[in-house]
């Protein structure tokens, strides 16, 4: 048995993916160290690992990865926040990480202290990516616009991009390792990398080598039901999510009543967390409104699903070969949103142009379209094949005896 340190950072987005594969893992015996924070900490060990926050190693660590507005997300902002915590966080990861002496560790792509701590302690290092990957050197415009969408991002945060830069040049001088550029903070890639999605689903797929395992989206069932009845009507199911950051927008949710209110459809909308539901106004009688509830429970029942466009939102509506209709709000969701068009799986709004009319149009368009469905099939078959989290947990723990067999002293030799 051996032992692994998890690094990756406080979003959804990138946890919820790693739990299952966390979970196969410590099954098989593994032992797990995952850094969070305070927030994941039940997620973490119900999945069978130790949870370790990164506010734990000293009180001057602090992964303030919301404190910018999350209403308008700044690539360039992004990543100060990014390289200024992986500065302050660096000295106390070393030290913990030589105490643990693990024998490998796992990184979400983004954590280029996860990255740094591999190279300067020689441990060998398996990257996490639960987006899709782009590789820029076969590929420099992976999607229309991107291009566009970069410089969208970067403009007015020139002053942000002018700290990240010093900040990287000081931990490479303090270090001595490779100074860290802005693309760095997108893909710190390594010798394996487990991509949780199918190369079916992955746009230019061509463009990765074996380094990289489609393994398919992680998806295990969770200890969740369904609190409220599905029986207040027999239309179709529709089921409505902005994710869970951009999701507090009563201008939308009213949309939705008013396109689908006192319809023969079913509507099952979660508003997010932060959103206070007496705001919303009258509530059709033929929705049903909550802050949060079980999207895995309601999409294998779901007819279709409205969604914000996260990957993993997306992976788990195709998933349970449902239908999409996808209105991106931000970050990676455009780019998920143009591949659910290119390969017919649906169909995507821009979030600008929202009306009740085009809601309507849209939901009706693929809720009653077989070759949409055919096309998710196709899909939903190679995420089936591809393993998933047991696919990934077996790459791994090959990589890691491969690993092991070149440099059997390498754990014994950290501490």
């Amino acid at each position: 048995m051996t032992k692994a340190v998890f690094f990756n950072i406080p979003a959804h987005g990138h946890v919820n993916p790693t739990l299952p594969l966390v979970q196969e893992l410590a099954r098989r015996g593994e032992t797990v160290i995952y850094y969070g924070i305070e927030d994941y900490r039940k997620q973490i060990e119900a999945a069978g690992a130790r949870c370790r926050t990164y506010e734990s190693l000293s009180p001057s660590v602090r992964f303030d990865f919301g404190r910018d507005d999350r209403s308008s997300p700044s690539l360039s902002k992004l990543a100060r926040v990014m390289i200024e915590f992986c500065e302050t966080s660096l000295p106390f990861l070393l030290d913990a990480t030589r105490h643990d002496a693990p024998d490998y560790i796992l990184h979400d792509f983004t954590c280029v202290w996860g990255k740094y701590v591999s190279q300067i302690l020689g441990i060998p290092a398996i990257a996490t990516i639960p987006q899709f990957p782009v590789n820029m050197k076969r590929r420099p415009d992976p999607y229309p616009g991107m291009y566009a969408d970069m410089v969208r991002m970067l403009l007015g945060g020139i002053p942000a991009l002018i700290r990240f830069r010093r900040t990287a040049n000081r931990i490479s001088r303090e270090h001595s390792v490779r100074r860290a550029g802005l693309w760095d903070m997108l893909a710190n890639h390594e010798d394996l990398n487990v991509v949780f999605t199918s190369r079916v689903f992955q746009p230019h797929a061509e463009d990765f080598d074996d380094s990289f395992v489609f393994a398919g989206p992680s998806i295990a069932e969770r200890d969740e039901t369904l609190d409220f009845s599905l029986e207040f009507g027999s239309g179709p199911l529709v089921y409505i999510s902005l994710g869970t950051i951009l999701n507090v927008n009563v201008a939308f949710y009213q949309h939705c009543f008013e396109a689908f209110g006192g319809t023969d459809k079913r509507l099952i909308l979660s508003a997010g967390a932060d959103t206070d539901l007496d705001s919303l106004g009258t509530i059709p009688e033929n929705f049903v409104v909550r802050n949060h509830v079980p999207q895995l429970e309601i999409l294998k029942r779901a007819d279709l699903f409205v969604t914000h466009g996260g990957m993993n939102s997306v992976s788990e509506g195709l998933w349970y070969g449902v239908p999409l209709v996808v209105i991106p709000q931000g970050s990676d969701q455009h780019l998920v949103a143009s591949r659910v068009q290119a390969l017919k799986a649906g169909v995507a709004l821009d979030k600008r142009r929202i009306t009740p009319q085009a809601l309507r149009q849209a939901v009706d368009s693929v809720l009653f379209d077989q070759g949409i469905r055919a096309n998710i099939e196709t899909i939903q078959d190679s995420f089936h094949k591809a393993g998933g989290f047991v696919t990934a947990a077996d790459k791994i723990m090959q990589a890691v005896r491969q690993a092991r067999s070149n440099s059997p002293g390498l754990a014994a030799g950290l501490s």
